[in-house]
């Protein structure tokens, strides 16, 4: 009788947790939710790197207290956003000591992720930077700036704002009230 008893409870369980699994979701909403590192990449188009000698609207930028005694800046007339939505722009990050490290960077607002394409270098041209991937932009880790920008650059709806809006920000400007 004992037996019975085992067997109907463990098809008694078996059944209740059956019908407790989750819906199974779909690959994609299953990357954003969970594994943004490794989700396929956001659709990109051909795009130019901009004359690193010719930059000369480096803006500050206040990120926060992850950036320690680095100042950020951004090179204002740098910054586009593609038709493929990627908010790309030249960032430099100066240290306490004065050293300068320029880096060409892309924003996918849609998954919250970042790539650095390239890299400058002292005859002021770029480096490119080969495989490197997308990854995920955090919030308050050290010398991480990309998820601040995300924060500040990103609407709710998951696009960027125009590349104007951005531009006049940096140069000392208020977002307009219809993207605050």
């Amino acid at each position: 009788m004992l037996p019975r008893r085992l067997v109907c409870l463990t098809l008694f369980l078996a059944t209740g947790l059956a019908c407790a699994a989750n819906k199974e979701e779909s690959d994609v909403s299953s990357w954003i939710k969970r594994d943004k590192e490794n989700a396929p990449p956001p659709p990109e188009q051909e795009f130019t790197l901009p004359d690193l000698a010719k930059l000369k609207e480096w803006r500050a930028y206040k990120i926060g207290k992850n950036m320690g005694e680095n100042r950020v800046e951004i090179a204002a007339d740098s910054v586009t956003v593609g038709k493929d939505d990627i908010l790309r722009y030249a960032v430099a990050i100066v240290t306490k000591s004065g050293v300068r490290n320029v880096f060409f960077e892309g924003l996918d607002c849609y998954s919250g992720r970042y790539r650095n394409y390239a890299w400058g270098t002292a005859e002021q041209t770029w480096k490119n930077t080969e495989g490197v991937r997308w990854k995920v932009a955090d919030l308050g880790v050290r010398n991480a700036w990309q998820g601040e920008l995300i924060k500040d650059f990103c609407s709710f709806n998951g696009g960027s704002y125009p590349a104007k809006t951005i531009v006049d920000v940096l140069r000392g400007g208020e977002l307009p009230q219809k993207f605050k």
